[in-house]
């Protein structure tokens, strides 16, 4: 993520009730029901989605199908379209009390009352209700293939968070004098949960350090690379350039999995916080298209450009790389989706028929990585929540950065975390 501001639109969960409009504020109010018969391989852990209370609030019932409304305008933009200091006008943060993480063809994740419930065991393409949260899972996919697993923005050597430049009046976070930095709590308590699912393999896109510190970098591959080995593959993102450091600067790799191509491409350029890609790039891409047997699914640190309210107010992939990644996506349809990172958020947009991902960073809020199952007819994207209480005490704290907006912006919608990538 960029040294700049980064608020930008954020959408609120699946909820039983919405209140806070300006500031994608959802509650439920019923009391938590008792979830351990009807799901007896459920387990918890202390966790939290995105979403906030308010005083302004006017409660409003909402069917229980439905995703709790969007916001209105960017929450950096007034009403009249200027820009919004940090802090000014937002609605005092309360964190939700039940929402819905993420679904997946099998079950849900969900969070209720300080904790992570995952459901397993259910059938697919049918709806269920827990803890008085609705929720359909996802279609059936077909067999199983693989899985494999993304990370981005570990920010390791990183001492404050929701620091921004030229900007003040706004709280920061720092751990706690002789604590684990929580760049290492974050990245440990999220390894430790990829680990357990076995993934074939495990991308980190990009910003594995703050300011691109060798002893950081070293910190980086002692927790994952020896978590993960050979399955490990990353990738710089912009905070390990800015001083034309050359590390983690593979041009483009590629991994061949069972279902499923990975072809993670460098998109950091030194000194620069937006991205680009070169012709070589391209032109590689181009032919792995061509000659792919198996659907690939094409990784990087930058998410495509946009021009419209969902654009941050710092670079992403330039203007022309964006053009010419997505022509060369529309043309091979064995290309199937662009995942990224750098903005520390989940959302999904599609241009010319090609899906592009940004997914929440690991280092604060939400504190997420992603999951992908490879089904014979279809790859579905599960983001999950860390689950170790001290991972989830440090997301629950910068939640409320920049005056309580960054928790709706990071954590998205409901379809902007859980989707199916079609295998064309």
């Amino acid at each position: 993520m960029a040294r700049q501001l980064a608020l930008v639109h954020g959408r609120a969960g699946h909820v039983p009730r919405v209140t806070c409009v300006t500031c994608a504020a959802v509650r439920g109010d019923a009391a938590l029901a008792t979830t351990a018969a009807a799901t007896p391989d459920a387990h918890s852990a202390q966790d939290r989605g995105g979403g906030a209370t308010g005083p302004c609030a006017r409660a409003t019932s909402v069917p229980r199908a439905v995703i709790a409304s969007s916001l209105p305008r960017p929450p950096w933009r007034t009403a009249g379209g200027s820009p919004l200091a940090v802090g000014a006008g937002a609605c005092p943060y309360t964190p939700a009390v039940r929402e819905l993480v993420s679904i997946a063809p099998d079950g849900a994740e969900l969070f209720v009352d300080g904790r992570v419930l995952r459901v397993r065991g259910l059938a697919p393409d049918s709806d269920h209700e827990v803890a008085g949260i609705a929720f359909r899972t996802m279609p059936d996919l077909g067999a199983l293939r693989c899985v494999f697993a993304t990370g981005n923005d570990v920010h390791f050597g990183e001492t404050v968070c929701g620091h921004v430049d030229d900007a003040s009046g706004h709280e920061v976070f720092t751990s706690e004098p002789g604590a684990t930095p929580y760049p290492e709590v974050m990245s440990r308590a999220a390894v430790a949960e990829i680990a357990s699912c076995g993934p074939a393999a495990v991308v980190v896109k990009g910003d594995l350090t703050n300011d691109g510190e060798d002893e950081d970098y070293d910190a980086f591959l002692q927790v994952w690379g020896e978590a993960f080995g050979e399955r490990l593959l990353h990738v710089r993102g912009n905070h390990d350039s800015y001083r034309g450091q050359g590390f983690a600067a593979w041009d483009r790799q590629v991994r061949v999995l069972d279902g499923v191509t990975l072809a993670l491409l460098d998109t950091a350029r030194p000194f620069e916080v937006g991205g680009s890609l070169s012709d070589e790039q391209l032109t590689w891409l181009d032919e792995l298209g061509r000659t792919a047997h198996q659907p690939v699914v094409v990784l990087g640190h930058h998410p495509v450009s946009r021009d419209d309210e969902l654009a941050p107010p710092f670079p992403l992939l330039s203007d022309d790389a964006t053009v010419r990644l997505v022509e060369v996506m529309a043309r091979r349809t064995s290309l199937t989706c662009y995942l990224a990172g750098h903005t520390h958020r989940n959302l999904v947009r599609r241009i010319e028929g090609v899906l592009c991902a940004e997914v929440a960073c690991v280092k604060d809020f939400p504190g997420g990585w992603a999951e992908y199952r490879v089904h014979e007819r279809g790859i579905a994207q599960v983001f999950h929540r860390v689950q170790a209480p001290e991972a989830v005490a440090w997301a629950e704290r910068t939640r409320r950065m920049f005056g309580g907006l960054y928790g709706a912006y990071a954590m998205g919608r409901l379809e902007d975390r859980s989707f199916v990538v079609a295998t064309r």
